[in-house]
């Protein structure tokens, strides 16, 4: 019995995690990425996948688009763990004054022009749909692309509005 709750503490805790992450106030931004990096990675300890992370140490994200952020990096690189064939993945995330950017991708046999990859539909993929609505939502861009010669590209952009950005946290 006793196991049997530890066992039920630890997927309540990752549940938990993943409705709404923990990113240590201790840590920047960039230092609670590259953990998050580490821990998806190593979720799938079968795959031979070299992750590339580029961003600068400065990165500031308000919040809650810190928690957005983070959010779409684990969606994204679960996505590349499960789905794609390549052995390389690359995630750089820059900001310039109130826009954010983030570009995911791969090296995989994957075909961005393949009919899988319709993002209007949500029988399509349910992670890379929430992605959509949530960029959508903050009137930003997402585009999937061919990342030539091989593999999928995902370039996300959207603006952190300075004025509402603490509205979710004032109520």
């Amino acid at each position: 019995m006793i196991e049997t709750l530890d066992n039920l503490n630890v997927r309540i805790r990752n549940q938990m995690q993943d409705y709404h992450p923990v990113i240590l106030k201790t840590l920047t931004l960039k230092e609670n990425l590259i953990s998050l990096i580490e821990s998806v990675s190593s979720a799938f300890p079968q795959r031979s996948l070299k992750v590339s992370f580029d961003c600068p140490d400065t990165l500031f994200v308000a919040e809650p688009y810190d928690l957005l952020m983070y959010r779409l990096i684990k969606e994204l690189l679960t996505n590349i763990y499960k789905h794609s064939d390549g052995t390389l993945a690359w995630i750089t995330v820059s900001s310039e004054k109130d826009t954010v950017n983030l570009s995911v991708c791969d090296n995989g046999s994957g075909n961005p022009l393949n009919e899988k990859f319709e993002t209007n539909s949500p029988l399509w993929h349910k992670g890379i749909f929430s992605i959509k609505e949530q960029i959508s939502d903050l009137n930003g861009i997402m585009s999937i692309s061919d990342n030539s010669p091989h593999g999928v590209r995902i370039d996300i952009s959207f603006l952190m509005k300075g004025d509402v950005s603490y509205q979710y946290f004032v109520s």
